[in-house]
């Protein structure tokens, strides 16, 4: 679960965020969509495995809100923390 802007589609363009298991190489990006009110917390986790990945979140207008790249390498997770504004 990665949630990261594309700049060629919107955000409901975008398949909601979910529990799912796909395939992830090396220059690719899996885009997620997240509906929060304000206030409602978001806890995302990315599984790595055998892949060196950093997960990220972004606002509807594009800007970066946080992202995680533990030192774990190829193996262990990723988490995604916010509160939305």
């Amino acid at each position: 679960m990665c949630v990261l802007p594309v700049s060629a589609q919107t955000a409901k363009d975008l398949p909601e965020l979910a529990s799912v298991e796909r395939e992830l190489k090396g220059g690719e990006t899996h885009s997620y969509r997240v509906s929060l009110p304000a206030g409602k917390f978001l806890h995302a986790i990315v599984e790595q495995k055998e892949i060196d990945l950093i997960a990220a979140a972004f606002a509807p207008d594009g800007k970066q809100l946080t992202n995680c790249d533990s030192p774990n390498d190829r193996w262990g997770s990723e988490s995604i923390l916010l509160v939305a504004s």
